[in-house]
């Protein structure tokens, strides 16, 4: 779990959320929070089909997946029910949270990863 966060406000424009946030974090996804709030995510996907024009006048909030239960695992879920429940959902990242509260992000690279160096020591 990365549990130091990078996120991203609602009224942010969508070129500055490519700019500022993908081409300088290199994430493919970033929480969407509003004063100490998760409202949702946003992902390099969800930036298809949108043309330059309208990443000017749009903002994360006009693309951004509202917070959904398939999106939350809490600290205690098992990777493998995180790595299942992404590939399900066709998602690359759950965020970790308890009670309401964001403790950190899931990203499927990073449990694939994990599990290949588990796989690799165990040898």
């Amino acid at each position: 779990m990365i549990d130091d966060v990078v996120s991203v406000p609602p009224d942010l424009s969508l070129e500055q959320l490519v700019h500022d946030y993908f081409l300088r974090y290199g994430y493919r996804g970033f929480p969407v929070v509003q004063d100490g709030k998760v409202l949702g995510l946003i992902s390099i996907m969800h930036m298809q089909g949108i043309t330059d024009d309208q990443r000017q006048s749009m903002t994360v909030e006009d693309a951004m997946v509202s917070l959904g239960e398939r999106m939350i695992i809490t600290p205690e879920s098992p990777l493998t029910d995180a790595l299942k429940r992404m590939t399900q959902e066709g998602l690359n990242q759950l965020l970790v949270m308890q009670d309401g509260r964001l403790q950190g992000i899931v990203t499927k690279a990073g449990v694939l990863r994990f599990l290949e160096i588990k796989r690799i020591l165990a040898d």
